[in-house]
């Protein structure tokens, strides 16, 4: 499970720049996932300094 430490700790570590997010919903279900919701996810990245992108088009159809 990708917990909120876990994730801002390696994009550090990496020296990520941009967190492009291709979800087609943003929005994430249970108490444990809420960091991965985007405003909350937007503001924490912005806090880590790594800039933030949605490109839902980008998401997977589904069936392969």
């Amino acid at each position: 499970m990708v917990s909120p430490k876990n994730l801002f700790k390696t994009l550090r570590l990496h020296e990520i720049d941009i967190l492009v997010d291709v979800r087609r919903r943003r929005g994430v279900r249970g108490k444990a996932f809420a960091f991965a919701n985007r405003a909350r996810l937007e503001s924490q990245l912005a806090k880590e300094g790594t800039a933030y992108l949605s490109l839902p088009e980008l998401a997977p159809t589904g069936g392969v």
